[in-house]
């Protein structure tokens, strides 16, 4: 995750999935819950969750798995925003938010995530890429005072 994301010390639980569609909604649950545990309401859970949604499912469309196969989904939570990131084994392309029409099947992704959040970025590194983005909690959360397991693998 971006250290620009990461404030130094903070604890960044990871989520292992299979570079494979249904990976999406392994990702959307495991966030949408670990948001609903700290307290946040049911939109932002909501909007978390369409979030991972998109980022893991334009990963597993547009750019290949790292070399273990898998990609890597982490997520970050303070008092009042969340990060989500997900890192692939780099994309075959730009990342840009595209202006699909409405006929398009397809294209629509970041630009959901561009419109539900309050920043988005990507970063190249080392044959990587991961795309992070970062919401506002509208009502205060407590994010857990244990820190989860740092890498959770599932089979998704």
């Amino acid at each position: 995750m971006d250290q620009a994301v990461v404030e130094e010390g903070e604890h960044v639980p990871t989520l292992w999935v299979r570079h494979a569609t249904p990976s999406a909604g392994l990702a959307r649950r495991s966030i949408s819950e670990a948001l609903r545990v700290a307290g946040a309401d049911e939109a932002d859970c909501l909007d978390a969750a369409l979030i991972a949604s998109e980022l893991v499912g334009n990963a597993v469309r547009h750019a290949p798995p790292l070399p273990s196969g898998h990609l890597s989904v982490e997520w970050v939570l303070t008092t009042d925003t969340y990060t989500i990131a997900v890192t692939d084994g780099g994309a075959i392309h730009e990342l840009t938010v595209s202006d699909a029409s409405v006929w398009d099947t397809s294209g629509r992704g970041l630009a959901i995530v561009a419109a539900v959040t309050e920043d988005w970025g990507v970063r190249n590194d080392d044959g990587r890429t991961t795309v992070w983005a970062r919401g506002r909690l509208s009502t205060p959360v407590t994010p857990p005072a244990s820190s989860p397991p740092s890498a959770l693998y599932a089979t998704g």
